[in-house]
């Protein structure tokens, strides 16, 4: 049996009351926007740059993306004994080939070292 997503989220939206509905990202946004707008509707579009910093979600991210925003104290780091420690970034290139220019600016932005640059 296969649910039509659309038919059944507006079906859902009917019968919800007075209840607020947050989406996640992906396909719930657009199935819940897709159904009207409505002002108990809270459309996360960009959930991963937006849930977390306003309190309604988790970002798992690699640290180096994250600490600027854990330092500044805009997120806070929850479930640290669940964080995996990151060695780093590895990469497989067959070395019998010559480095394409997109896999070489690839491999020179991840050798960047943001604290050996000062900004002027």
């Amino acid at each position: 049996m296969t649910v039509d997503r659309r038919k059944f989220v507006a079906q859902l939206l009917e019968k919800r009351g007075g209840l607020l509905v947050i989406t996640g990202i992906g396909s719930a946004t657009y199935d819940v926007a897709a159904c009207g707008d409505d002002a108990r509707n809270f459309y996360i579009w960009s959930g991963l740059g937006c849930t977390p910093s306003v309190g309604l979600g988790l970002a798992l991210l690699p640290e180096d993306e994250l600490m600027r925003h854990i330092e500044s104290g805009k997120l806070v780091r929850v479930l640290a004994d669940w964080c995996p420690k990151f060695a780093g970034y590895h990469l497989y290139y067959p070395s019998r080939r010559q480095p394409s220019p997109a896999f070489s600016l690839v491999l020179q932005a991840l050798r960047f070292d943001p604290s050996h640059h000062a900004i002027a």
